[in-house]
């Protein structure tokens, strides 16, 4: 895989800015198709916010010639798909600014997220109450998250679980815990969590 850095960034409010990349990935032998992620990356925290626009929209495939290599028209095309989504992306987290969140609002996201089980009233293991409050800490406290007109807003509750699953959430696997951290970043279960997380703040754009 590799990760290219495109021109231009996007400007959510004031000085929160976000830097436009996009993740490559293909095998060593030519026998799938390379993908092209959407991979925005937040400057003030350097947290990589890969999400999808829509469901089923976190990739673009561009498909290999019988030579292995790839035809300039596709990925004018997939680059430009891209283009559409980090626009699209600008949009959403400048309506994500505007929704502030009490109290009540963000344990509601949390439970849509499913940092917070649904059922309240259920006793939480010491593990999971750790980990509500570290998420909790990151949308009060995060990097970024106290700038002016981020603080409190649907965009700050939204950022609290990439830096979450970035800079606390233990990784699993047999590699090491950077390798680890990478892969859950960007194609494991931590890119479930942010897309959830994504998810959950945008329905609260028109609730």
């Amino acid at each position: 895989w590799i990760l290219a850095k495109l021109p231009g960034h996007v400007r959510v409010v004031g000085d929160d800015v976000t830097e436009k990349f996009v993740l490559l990935t293909n095998t060593h032998d030519g026998s799938s198709a390379v993908q092209v992620m959407f991979t925005p990356i937040r400057v003030v925290c350097q947290n990589t916010l890969n999400v999808g626009m829509a469901q089923g929209t976190r990739k673009q495939k561009l498909r290999h010639t019988a030579a292995l290599g790839l035809r300039v028209r596709d990925v004018q095309e997939g680059l430009g798909i891209v283009n559409q989504r980090f626009q699209a992306f600008e949009e959403a987290a400048q309506a994500l600014t505007k929704v502030q969140l009490d109290g009540q609002g963000w344990r509601a996201f949390c439970r849509s997220v499913g940092i917070i089980p649904a059922d309240e009233q259920k006793k939480m293991s010491r593990r999971a109450q750790n980990i509500i409050d570290e998420v909790t800490r990151f949308f009060e406290y995060g990097k970024g998250n106290t700038l002016p007109g981020v603080k409190g807003t649907a965009w700050a509750a939204f950022n609290a679980v990439p830096e979450y699953v970035a800079h606390a959430r233990t990784p699993r696997g047999g590699q090491s815990e950077v390798e680890a951290r990478a892969s859950s970043l960007l194609f494991g279960s931590g890119a479930i969590l942010k897309q959830k997380a994504w998810d959950a703040a945008v329905s609260l754009i028109s609730a």
